[in-house]
């Protein structure tokens, strides 16, 4: 299901992540990068400020490489290590969009939203391929623990507006 996008305000937001390449046969590779951030996390004391995070750099598909970060939001800018990078995601305007349901559809509601911002006159980061992006990230906001139909997940789509 697709909802209104909108646009947002918001703060500077630092976060902890592990940048990796894969392409969609690999993505299970990807997904267990949440666990080792998470150890990491837990390894030095420190708490996720939010639900976890994919940055993508670079969209992939079936054969050619996404390059991807995935991470949590930190309280506060961290030290990373060889392993596990820090940034921030800054402060500025955002074009957001929740997605619920299966994220195997979640490709149609990205290409909604940015259909959306270009309908309405809203410049996104990024190339006119939608293939690269300024910064452009995924929030998984349903924990799957607590909610195991994936037909019931939110993931909060956000864009950074030029």
């Amino acid at each position: 299901m697709i909802n209104e996008p909108r646009v947002e305000d918001r703060s500077e937001q630092p976060y902890v992540s592990i940048r990796t390449r894969a392409n969609f046969t690999e993505w299970g590779g990807v997904n267990a990068l949440i666990g080792e951030v998470q150890d990491w996390l837990a390894a030095r004391e420190l708490a996720p400020a939010g639900p976890p995070l994919y940055r993508y750099h670079l969209i992939g598909n079936l054969t050619d490489r996404f390059d991807v970060e995935v991470g949590f939001p930190v309280a506060a800018p961290v030290a990373g290590d060889e392993r596990v990078i820090t940034g921030a995601l800054p402060a500025g305007r955002y074009l957001v969009l929740e997605h619920r349901g299966h994220p195997d559809s979640i490709g149609g509601s990205h290409a909604a939203l940015v259909d959306w911002a270009e309908a309405h006159g809203v410049a996104l980061t990024g190339s006119p391929d939608r293939l690269r992006w300024g910064l452009m990230f995924e929030s998984y906001v349903t924990d799957p623990a607590e909610v195991p139909e994936p037909g019931q997940w939110v993931t909060e789509l956000v864009y950074q507006v030029a």
